[in-house]
């Protein structure tokens, strides 16, 4: 069984949260294929991460470089408090990079003790560069760039860069003169599907890909719509021919109405594609329109899950004709 799992931004959001991920990639050998977005806001109010097997991961895993001494620092429990896509758009509208990311970039490393294998420095000098030469679509996909390095070097997965699978058009209009606009995709660009998903087909090993973005035939950085990292994962799981999508989030899958705002809110255990497609044109933002047509063509279930809540089944989404959709209820 081939599953491909996509990490939202709040299960990336620190070092914490990272080993989360770590911990649920690696309890399940059949998630091969791993998708990250940016590191998001940290979600509160969640207990602090501590288990036997990931104390363990800490102090003798030497791809983390922990000591019997050490475990994660106390800077796991810091930080988080913004969205580092956000924190690119505004660095690149006001022409110069936020320290902010450069505390939170230095801080995530120092805390996985990986600092010596991330060459952090290399990020902020090509971020900074990218502002200079006006690449809004390149300054803004380096926080997937980043989440993706990270969790590669933890788990010992290989680094597949989304610029090496998703192959755009070229742009008629360059995103990097959107700087204005709310959306960081800037200009829509035509992706070359086909010539996408034979490129991910050729995916032969455990990987992590940034999600959010891929390059055009002159090469040039391109962004998906908002919340794209949902798509990526959707096209590597078409690609790759998973027997299912997870996509973990921050909520225990999909609701009738935000969790997070109404208490009365009740959960959703099964969907149709058309059902989700329509929660989301109403509003709903657990999972972007984008990704469910791809899976839908091949019968894909998508496994809504909570990165915090592992012991929750989540949501499904699937055909209910399909078969493999009945060992889910």
């Amino acid at each position: 069984m081939r599953v491909v799992s996509k990490f939202g931004g709040s299960s990336l959001a620190d070092a914490e949260s990272i080993l989360r991920v770590a911990h649920i990639v690696e309890g399940d050998p059949q998630r091969q294929y791993i998708v990250v977005s940016a590191p998001g806001k940290k979600k509160q109010g969640v207990e602090p991460f501590v288990c036997a097997d990931i104390l363990e991961c800490q102090n003798n895993d030497p791809r983390i470089g922990g000591s019997p001494e050490h475990g994660v620092s106390k800077g796991v429990m810091d930080g988080g408090t913004h969205k580092i896509t956000d924190l690119l758009i505004q660095s690149f509208e006001s022409g110069t990079i936020d320290p902010k990311i450069v505390t939170r970039f230095v801080g995530i490393a120092k805390d996985l003790q990986i600092l010596d294998k991330v060459d952090v420095d290399g990020l902020i000098a090509d971020i900074s560069s990218s502002i200079k030469k006006k690449d809004r679509a390149h300054t803004v996909s380096r926080g997937e760039y980043f989440s993706a390095k990270v969790l590669a070097c933890v788990l010992g997965y290989k680094f597949v860069d989304a610029a090496d699978l998703l192959v755009f058009e070229n742009h008629a209009t360059t995103q990097s003169k959107q700087s204005k606009s709310d959306d960081p995709a800037g200009v829509p660009s035509k992706l070359l599907l086909q010539d996408s998903l034979d490129k991910i087909a050729k995916i032969q090993t455990k990987c992590v890909i940034p999600g959010f973005y891929g390059k055009d035939l002159l090469g040039n950085t391109v962004l998906l719509e908002r919340g794209g990292s949902d798509t990526t994962g959707a096209l590597v799981a078409v690609g790759v021919r998973a027997d299912l999508y997870e996509n973990w989030t921050d909520v225990s899958g999909v609701y009738d109405k935000n969790p997070n705002v109404h208490k009365d809110a009740k959960h959703i255990r099964y969907l149709t594609y058309s059902q989700m497609v329509a929660l989301s044109e109403s509003g709903a933002t657990v999972l972007c329109p984008s990704s469910i047509q791809p899976v839908e063509q091949l019968d894909i279930p998508i496994n809504i899950r909570n990165t915090f809540d592992t012991q929750s089944p989540g949501s499904i989404i699937s055909n209910p004709l399909n078969p493999a959709f009945a060992k889910y209820i």
